[in-house]
């Protein structure tokens, strides 16, 4: 990860398991903060593959040091599973209060997989503000947990 980062000037880190076992984490994690690099969970491949789940998993390691995040799935030809799953693993395994959720989505165009001149013509375009019915659905859904 640390070569990806420094060396490749990496913006997007898939999975992001690891950091905990670089040479000096907590830098490596202040220097994500600072770029802005951010970091593809993947909650259920991270606990069927490596065991990682709840505490023993990274993300609250990213979320106190400020690194942005975004949940994010295999393909659901290997884990037979879709973002919704993901979205209620983040309740149920890791706590995601509505703004720390909110925070994750990192789903605007600049979090994007696409080339920089793919994202910068979708900056320009207007997007419609939110009338909170998202932001009230997520609500009704984390209270039957």
């Amino acid at each position: 990860m640390r070569q990806a980062v420094d060396v490749a000037g990496a913006e997007r880190i898939g999975h992001g398991a690891d950091v905990t076992y670089e040479n000096d984490p907590d830098q490596l994690l202040k220097d994500m903060a600072a770029k802005h690099v951010l970091v593809e969970i993947n909650l259920s491949s991270n606990e069927d593959v490596l065991g990682m789940v709840g505490e023993n998993h990274p993300l609250p390691i990213y979320r106190k040091s400020g690194v942005p995040v975004t949940l994010s799935t295999d393909d659901e030809g290997i884990e037979r599973i879709d973002l919704t799953h993901e979205w209620r693993e983040s309740v149920v395994q890791s706590r995601l209060r509505p703004a720390c959720r909110v925070r994750a989505r990192g789903t605007r165009p600049e979090r994007s997989k696409y080339p920089k001149h793919a994202r910068a013509s979708s900056r320009k375009a207007k997007r419609p503000r939110s009338n909170g019915k998202l932001e009230r659905r997520f609500a009704a859904f984390e209270a039957e947990f």
